[in-house]
């Protein structure tokens, strides 16, 4: 029996400053490796097969990834999958699928979401601190259609004297 099976994950983020990359195998089950450990440019959404010890800190379970490697094949959809959804963008920023797959502000800005967009992309698990619970990020995303979806907002041609 191998006492550190083969599991699939996938690069849920890259730290170049503290040249980290960090994958998530499972809902609650993650860990960190420097990057000189893996074969080839660690980029967020990759597939990868690895082999993690885990063992209990003081207050909680640690996972130390002991050895990384690419692969072809896929992570569980629980952990990667992708999306194609209509997505409301509220007035900070934040943007959430009907799914309820989050998209961080900076990702809004650069594709140029809107409320109401239909919008394909990949989404990983994460731990969301505010709601203390596992969900979806986005880590691509790209808007494909506008207005797809009404979230109940006044149309903009009713706000045209606004501005």
């Amino acid at each position: 029996m191998d006492v550190a099976p083969e599991q699939i994950g996938v690069i849920n983020h890259v730290n170049h400053q503290k040249s980290l990359i960090h994958v998530v195998v499972e809902r609650g089950v993650d860990g960190t490796c420097p990057i000189s450990r893996y074969a080839g440019e660690a980029k967020v959404g990759d597939a990868v097969a690895v082999r993690l010890a885990r063992h209990h800190g003081k207050t909680r379970m640690h996972t130390r990834i002991i050895a990384i490697l690419p692969t072809d094949r896929s992570p569980a959809p629980d952990v990667c999958r992708t999306f194609r959804e209509a997505t409301n963008v509220t007035e900070s920023g934040l943007g959430f699928t009907l799914g309820d797959i989050f998209i961080p502000p900076h990702m809004i800005a650069a594709a140029d979401i809107e409320s109401g967009d239909l919008v394909e992309g990949v989404a990983v698990t994460s731990f969301d601190k505010k709601r203390g619970k596992c969900g979806m990020k986005a880590i691509r995303a790209k808007s494909v259609a506008r207005n797809h979806h009404n979230f109940g907002r006044v149309g903009q041609e009713d706000h045209d004297d606004d501005w």
